[in-house]
């Protein structure tokens, strides 16, 4: 059987998963936090399914071949092999693609600048605090979830494409100084608006002169809810230029089903956030994808890919099978950690004819064991579930559930190691370090830079000086929740 017959095999098996087992099988690998394991900001929690980490630039000098590879066992099962391989193979502790700068507490990050506990953030955007997916030469953005296509100065919000001064709104295309707003395509300084197109000067979607605008916007200042306001705004987007499609928040989209937070795909099912620009076909099963063609079952993919199948993290890759972080990679199987290489099963150098029969012999072993179109068995998954996008999507996920499967779930707080010294104060207090001018914007104590903050749930967290420039330059108030609750809120599909 050749390999276009394999591939025909898994794709007619993804294409058919129900939406609650593709969340929780591959949205379950796409983590949401950050953790401090054996003195490293890292993507894996400090579990018993913990292994060696290091940072990437160590990583890709002790392994610039990636880890060492191991023969195929015919006698044992295919995720025996592999997740013996995966747990013995040392990781990076937080994906690096590409040149980055300033960039080490951030995961999943490829030619970006500046980027601080964030993740999945792409090609040229910089300034990035707090938020998940960003791509595409956006620039300062903070709190916010899925910002793309030269995105810039924004706040707080969720879907934004092609446009700058967006605060506490979210399904923003091409629009400019928005507040509190939603489903907005070519608008300007509006406020409390929805499903507008070229618009400007609008409160509630009534039209006002420029002068009343701004003059009951200076008054609605004095006594803003911020948080109140933006947790009062639906989740509910219109689909823009879809035919043929269901879910939410889909823009230039062609026969998608359980398409959320996807622009530009045509023929796919069950996919979570992502923008295929110029245009992504045959997505199946997918999370977090840029550019790709024929995906099915993967976690985090782009960057121009195209038949990868059954695995996580991949950019540039072609025609990869159960794989885990691979970069520019080629007709490989059961890989994980490599770069620039191609025709390798378990990390292991074959030449093209011998990979192909190997791959053949495997291919059919899996198919008779009927493992060929599984996703990675929940054993393997080293991620606390409910720090994971499946949790968020769907939280009627219960512990019984879940652990009955092998998956890892978190019931004890992250510890934080504050020192004796720091001084800390309740989210409740900050009223302390805020003010406000004559205009009714914000005006910030420095010194909070200087405090440990308490949420209301006892988490601590800290506001840093580029985070609290951007609060001062726009008149914002300081955020009174941690952030990862602000970014796990941007999760939710309706």
């Amino acid at each position: 059987m050749n390999l276009q017959q394999r591939q025909e095999k898994i794709q007619a098996k993804r294409k058919k998963t129900p939406w609650r087992d593709f969340v929780r099988d591959i949205c379950s690998w796409y983590n949401v936090n950050l953790y401090k394991n054996t003195g490293v900001i890292s993507r894996f929690p400090e579990t018993e399914r913990s292994w060696i980490i290091y940072k990437a630039k160590d990583y890709f000098s002790r392994f610039p071949d990636g880890p060492v590879g191991v023969d195929y066992d015919s006698g044992r099962s295919f995720f025996s092999q592999f997740q013996e391989c995966f747990v013995n193979s040392p990781k990076i502790a937080t994906l690096d693609y590409g040149m980055n700068d300033n960039a080490e507490f951030a995961d999943t990050v490829y030619g970006a600048k500046n980027v601080y506990i964030s993740i999945s953030v792409w090609d040229n955007s910089e300034n990035v605090l707090y938020s998940n997916m960003v791509f595409w030469d956006c620039k300062n953005v903070i709190n916010s979830f899925q910002i793309t296509a030269g995105s810039e100065n924004i706040y707080y919000s969720k879907i934004v494409t092609g446009s700058y001064n967006i605060f506490y709104s979210k399904y923003i295309h091409n629009s400019q100084n928005l507040w509190f707003c939603t489903n907005m395509i070519w608008c300007h300084d509006c406020f409390l608006c929805d499903g507008l197109e070229n618009k400007s000067y609008c409160i509630k979607n009534q039209q006002y002169t420029v002068e009343d605008y701004h003059t009951y916007i200076k008054e609605q200042k004095k006594s803003l809810s911020y948080d109140d306001l933006y947790n009062g705004i639906s989740d509910i987007a219109l689909n823009r230029i879809v035919d043929n499609c269901s879910g939410n928040s889909l823009a230039f989209c062609h026969d998608v089903e359980n398409g959320y937070f996807i622009s530009r795909v045509e023929n796919g099912k069950n996919i979570f956030c992502g923008d295929g620009s110029p245009l992504a076909q045959r997505v199946y099963d997918t999370v977090d994808i840029a550019k790709v063609d024929d995906s099915y079952g993967y976690m985090g993919v782009g960057q121009n890919s195209s038949h990868v199948y059954c695995g996580a993290n991949a950019s540039t890759c072609h025609n990869i099978y159960y794989c885990y972080f691979m970069d520019s990679c080629s007709f490989c199987l059961w890989c994980i950690g490599l770069k620039n290489k191609s025709y390798c099963i378990l990390n292991k150098q074959y030449t093209k004819e011998e990979r192909y029969a190997k791959a053949d012999e495997i291919f059919t072993q899996m198919e008779q064991d009927w493992q060929l179109w599984e996703f990675f068995p929940a054993s393997m998954n080293p991620f606390y579930f409910n720090d994971t996008a499946a949790y968020l999507i769907d939280p009627s996920f219960t512990k019984e559930e879940v652990t009955k499967l092998w998956y890892l779930r978190r019931d004890e707080p992250i510890k934080v190691d504050i020192p004796e010294w720091a001084i800390t104060v309740k989210s409740s207090e900050l009223g302390q370090f805020e003010s406000t001018n004559e205009q009714w914007n914000w005006k910030l104590d420095e010194t909070v830079c200087k405090r440990v903050i308490l949420d209301e749930n006892g988490d601590a967290y800290r506001i840093i000086p580029m985070e609290l420039e951007f609060l001062q330059q726009y008149g914002l108030p300081l955020p009174r929740k941690h952030w990862l609750t602000r970014m796990k809120e941007n999760f939710r599909i309706s």
